[in-house]
């Protein structure tokens, strides 16, 4: 399994970028060698090389080609892409932390609003005592009447 902290440390050790992909081709006793070399452009230095016969228009020539732009172009995009990463998580811990203070403040509403109408329920129920207390009276008003 990755672990982000390592691979952003390993990305912060290596040679500055951006790198490029340099082929230098020449013989070596009447064979063809392809000497791949990945450089720090802003150093001018060889990062790495890798040393081939293939020629590149040949299956192995094209696919160390292919492998010597990936590692090139993977010092500039793994840095990118880690800190993206870090990025939409700070994002995705600020989004949950305005979600759950949106979430508590429904929920002292909702709070509020149940205390709110057990005490109408209260007053409710005293009131509609107090209208058949009133009927009573009223009754007996009447009747003395």
């Amino acid at each position: 399994m990755r672990n982000w902290a390592r691979d952003w440390e390993l990305c912060q050790r290596a040679t500055k970028g951006p790198w490029g992909k340099v082929v230098v081709i020449h013989s070596d006793g009447g064979l063809e060698l392809a000497d791949r070399r990945i450089i720090a452009a802003l150093e001018d230095k060889i990062v790495c090389r890798m040393a081939s016969n293939a020629p590149d228009n040949t299956p192995e020539g094209v696919q160390a080609n292919t492998d010597m732009s990936f590692i090139a172009e993977a010092r500039e995009a793994l840095p990118y892409w880690l800190q993206r990463v870090r990025e939409l998580e700070l994002e995705k811990i600020e989004e949950k932390t305005s979600y759950d203070l949106r979430l508590e403040s429904q929920r002292q509403l909702i709070d509020n609003l149940i205390k709110q109408r057990d005490e109408w329920s209260d007053e409710a129920i005293f009131m509609r005592q107090r209208v058949r207390e009133l009927e009573e009276e009223i009754k007996t008003l009447r009747e003395q009447l």
